[in-house]
């Protein structure tokens, strides 16, 4: 089912296009035939009434008897057959007639009409249609009153004819019209879409680095929509550095004190190990809020030198394993966040993983409609129970022999930040473990 509320601004202005060519040109079309037909009715009216009149001034009695005493104007009234006829009735009965008519073989179907009120109608005889123009009139002589029904008769040949013509060239144009209101569209829709376009490559311009900013070279409604979008990049610019700051601030006021208790006598060797992890998370923040320290995350940064640098340390770390790394990675993809936390990421999914493996190590990296990264391993797999304790701090899962148990609630605590999910698989098509994060 269409969603029209993220249908396209260009779907949308073709849409309404068609609409107009389709509607309201065929409707403004048949407006004009409707006015023409309309206009050339009334026209063989009045020519018909003309007729009538001529009809009229040429009839007189003579000795109680209808003449008429002169020729009709019109040369069509003196050729047989020629579609227009002139007719005087005597109630049912034809009593005059041009030369152009020739009897029907069957009776015509004559409509009544009043004295002094004429008639403009169609009537049909020898297969065929006609216009008929009559009047009912009363002369009268020696106080005698004569009745007469004059008739004007015209085939519709002629008048169908103009009707075609006319509806022939009238769609004929709007074809035109419409052939040249598409083409105009075209242009209207290209030169609409020129900001959008020039955004949208500035944007990507932006994603690879190519510029730190939007340029404000945009019309007024566009123009405000950069400006926030700047906005937006410098705020998180800046909350990020004072992320990093207070990060390095922290990791400084620890490191001090606790040089001096790693230092000191009184320490329980017992101790040792633990504030040796202390001192190594320290010394890993302290580096991560140095390392990258002009990086601009909105930029992003691409993932497959990454991954590949990372599997190479932990082919060194794991040698005696001879674990099988397989890469299904898109070229293209890119994490729209700080190298660091992307480093951060996928050290502690694939070292668990190389942790839980017999042999192989599965890493897939999509980005289509959003970010997908996939880490598997051909371990023993994880039953429910063990999902829910890993992803808690301080927790692993008993087939991991090392670890401190946080890695995988830093990938938690950092797939948060960025509103991505986490999702673990109690088993993969390598039959261990499976960790999926889903980026927005």
């Amino acid at each position: 089912m269409v969603n029209w509320r993220t249908i396209s601004l260009t779907k949308r202005l073709l849409i309404s296009n068609m609409l107009v060519c389709i509607l309201v040109l065929p409707l403004f079309g048949l407006s004009l035939y409707q006015a023409f037909k309309h206009q050339a009715h009334l026209s063989q009216a009045q020519a018909l009434e003309a007729y009538s009149y001529n009809l009229l001034a040429s009839s007189e009695i003579v000795n109680g008897k209808l003449k008429i005493i002169d020729e009709l104007d019109a040369p069509s009234f003196q050729l047989p057959d020629s579609g227009l006829y002139a007719i005087i009735r005597h109630k049912h009965q034809i009593i005059w007639h041009s030369n152009s008519f020739i009897a029907p073989t069957t009776p015509i179907k004559w409509q009544t009409s009043q004295i002094g009120v004429s008639q403009f109608n169609s009537i049909h005889f020898n297969g065929q249609d006609y216009f008929n123009w009559q009047l009912h009139v009363e002369f009268e002589q020696d106080e005698q009153i004569y009745p007469f029904t004059f008739h004007i008769i015209k085939h519709k040949l002629d008048y169908q004819t103009q009707l075609d013509s006319f509806l022939n060239t009238i769609w004929r144009w709007l074809l035109l019209i419409a052939i040249a209101f598409i083409l105009v569209q075209s242009l209207w829709i290209i030169w609409f879409r020129r900001p959008l376009t020039q955004l949208n490559q500035e944007i990507k311009s932006v994603e690879n680095r190519q510029q730190a900013q939007l340029s404000e070279t945009y019309p007024i409604e566009i123009n405000a929509l950069s400006k926030n979008l700047n906005r937006l990049i410098q705020t998180e610019q800046q909350q990020r550095s004072r992320y990093k700051n207070t990060l390095a601030d922290l990791a400084h006021s620890l490191k001090t004190p606790l040089a001096v208790i790693y230092n000191s006598q009184d320490v329980s060797p017992n101790i040792q190990p633990q504030l040796e992890q202390i001192k190594q998370i320290i010394n890993h923040q302290l580096k991560r809020a140095r390392s990258n320290a002009q990086n601009n995350w909105h930029l992003g940064c691409k993932i497959e030198p990454i991954a590949k640098a990372i599997i190479e340390s932990l082919n060194k770390i794991y040698q005696a394993k001879s674990i099988q790394f397989q890469l299904s990675i898109d070229t293209n993809s890119l994490f729209f966040g700080e190298e660091a936390d992307l480093y951060e990421l996928l050290g502690n999914l694939l070292d668990n993983a190389c942790k839980a493996c017999q042999s192989n190590v599965l890493l897939e990296i999509s980005q289509q409609e959003v970010l997908k990264i996939c880490v598997s391993d051909d371990g023993k797999g994880l039953s429910d129970t063990q999902i829910q304790k890993i992803l808690k701090r301080g927790h692993r899962a008993d087939t991991y022999e090392q670890g401190h148990g946080i890695g995988l609630a830093i990938v938690q605590d950092l797939a948060n930040s960025y509103q991505a999910k986490l999702k673990v698989h109690t088993t993969s098509q390598l039959g261990g473990a499976l960790f999926e994060l889903n980026f927005k």
